[in-house]
């Protein structure tokens, strides 16, 4: 089949539906095989209400110098494949974008030189479930917690000041200090995700371990004090 019926256009050698790789329902995208000096992109351009990410799953069975594959947005590229160990598997990738229109592409090419024979890999790379996640932003630069999106459980309240080490970038929420042994301080965030998404922030371990969960389950632990400032990104499921 083709993407007419998609918001997805394609150029070069044509990017076509396929039914045997597919991560989620029945059907994934791939691109057509290039040789020497070819190329087959998939783009898609669109017109973005928010600041947010575009989620996708991917499968390549790329390999240098018989192909790679480039992801673009507006022209600047954002990651590059060339190779992977092992048997292909999918994987999610996502590319933030901001608001107003942009256009991503999937550029599966083979440079123009003279490649070996026996060519490893398929050359081919599959797309599956690309959606877009609008961010939602929460910041402490008022000063104040919403007490209708945030709690707080174990020791004391948390705390919103300016002393979260490294470059200023406004204020910051900590858990008190001085937490003794067995002790813990938690903030709880109570926030919908009807169509699911990521959860993108930075944490900085003084000393003791930090753990972030989703709904009761551990996504992300911290045990090592003195790394410094972290940026954690966890996707959530819808809900």
């Amino acid at each position: 089949g083709d993407l007419s019926s998609t918001k997805f256009t394609t150029s070069g050698l044509p990017w076509l539906i396929d039914s045997e790789h597919v991560f989620s329902g029945t059907k994934s995208v791939k691109n057509s095989v290039t040789s020497r000096n070819q190329y087959s992109r998939l783009n898609l351009k669109m017109d973005f209400p928010s600041d947010g990410a575009l989620l996708y799953q991917l499968r390549h069975d790329v390999f240098m110098p018989w192909a790679k594959l480039v992801v673009t947005l507006d022209g600047k590229p954002v990651i590059a494949f060339q190779n992977h160990n092992g048997d292909a598997e999918w994987g999610s990738h996502k590319i933030s974008v901001t608001q107003g229109q942009h256009e991503i592409i999937w550029d599966v090419n083979t440079m123009d030189v003279a490649v070996p024979p026996n060519p490893r890999g398929t050359g081919t790379v599959w797309i599956d479930d690309v959606k877009f996640m609008g961010s939602q932003l929460l910041d402490f630069d008022d000063g104040k917690f919403d007490d209708n999106l945030v709690s707080f459980a174990g020791i004391g309240k948390w705390l919103i000041d300016a002393s979260l080490p490294g470059p200023k970038t406004g204020l910051a929420a900590h858990n008190p200090r001085g937490l003794l042994p067995g002790e813990h301080s938690t903030m709880v965030i109570k926030r919908s995700a009807p169509n699911g998404g990521m959860v993108s922030f930075e944490s900085h371990l003084a000393m003791g371990k930090f753990s972030f969960l989703v709904d009761d389950k551990v996504a992300y632990t911290l045990a090592q004090p003195g790394r410094g400032t972290q940026k954690v990104e966890v996707p959530v499921s819808p809900g």
